[in-house]
């Protein structure tokens, strides 16, 4: 049986780090700068950095201190419930912005 865990406070080092997920889970549902000239690159890019075969993917979420299945998780329900139109781009905004809450 699983019991309650206080979350484990996360380090500085840790904090950046989820800062980097957060900011490619921004740029890979187009919520960052309205005016971004390059935005459908950053697009692409960030949607092709979310995978397991990514080193550097896997790497940043160990260094955040979480599983990449878990951020591969989190994005793809995302991703399934902003597309089926279940949540709205402001609501994908919130959620990214409270992400470090549920790392």
């Amino acid at each position: 049986m699983k019991t309650y865990q206080e979350a484990k406070k996360k380090t500085p080092s840790e904090l950046l780090y989820i800062e980097v997920i957060k900011k490619a889970f921004n740029d890979a549902f187009a919520v960052g700068a309205l005016a971004d000239p390059n935005q459908a690159l950053s697009e692409s890019q960030a949607k092709s950095w979310f995978s397991l075969s990514n080193k550097d993917f896997k790497l940043i979420c160990e260094h955040a201190g979480t599983e990449a299945e878990y951020i591969l998780k989190l994005y793809h329900n995302i991703q399934y419930n902003y597309n089926s139109g279940k949540i709205t781009k402001e609501e994908v905004r919130f959620g990214i912005s409270r992400l470090d809450k549920k790392i």
